[in-house]
């Protein structure tokens, strides 16, 4: 083989490319393995909604019912609450079933209608606020039933005329502590309404059409 030092400019490029592209081939590529602690989970978050801490769902438009969270189930999350222009006509039965959340914030969102069993099937639910809506007509036992006991059930500044007498068997029990109705339109309690929320601290009832108070809410022993 002729020595480098005598071969022209032009040879020498070329022996140094055909050398080069010999060396590159006869190497094996290795793979990059993936790094598992920077691989990312896949993200099943729903349309317009931020799953973090808490999930938060915005703009989603006009919802004739509670949209499908079945994507997330496996999360834990401090709370649901929607953000924006966002208006959801009917909270169907079981509209959270299998998520994992503390408190539902359901303010504000223009609902009209409750299904019974509509909170059912949520673990680990604390607080429901479900203010400034348009509730109306009776709410029974069904209507609020959990599977675990809340601590606050706020349903203040709807259109709720009636409760039966069971309307908070299946809502907390000794564990509620808050409980709001307030700017309703009640006018009568049945009696003993209360009497399992033995451990409650805080009832409002004001801003509602009641006559008559004197019937016993309560049965608490002293």
């Amino acid at each position: 083989m002729r020595s480098i030092r005598n071969m022209s400019p032009k040879l020498v490029d070329v022996f140094l490319r055909v050398v080069l592209t010999t060396i590159t081939a006869a190497v094996p590529t290795m793979a990059v393995a993936p790094n598992p602690t920077t691989q990312q989970p896949p993200d099943n978050c729903p349309v317009k909604c931020n799953c973090a801490s808490m999930l938060t769902c915005s703009d989603l438009g006009e919802q004739s019912r509670m949209i499908n969270f079945t994507d997330v189930v496996t999360r834990k999350f401090s709370s649901l609450r929607f953000d924006g222009r966002t208006k959801v006509r009917t909270i169907q039965t079981r509209a959270f079933t299998g998520l994992n959340v503390q408190r539902l914030q359901l303010d504000i969102l223009g609902v009209r209608s409750i299904q019974a069993g509509a909170f059912l099937g949520v673990n680990g639910l604390r607080d429901v606020d479900i203010r400034h809506n348009h509730i109306d007509g009776i709410v029974n036992g069904r209507t609020f039933s959990v599977d675990t006991a809340l601590n606050s059930l706020n349903v203040s500044d709807n259109d709720i005329e009636s409760v039966s007498s069971d309307a908070f068997a299946s809502v907390g029990g000794s564990s509620l502590k808050d409980l709001r109705l307030a700017n309703n339109r009640l006018m009568v309690l049945p009696d003993e309404l209360f009497a399992n929320l033995t451990g409650l601290q805080h009832l409002d009832l004001s801003g509602n059409r009641l006559v008559n108070l004197t019937r016993p809410l309560f049965n608490f022993s002293v």
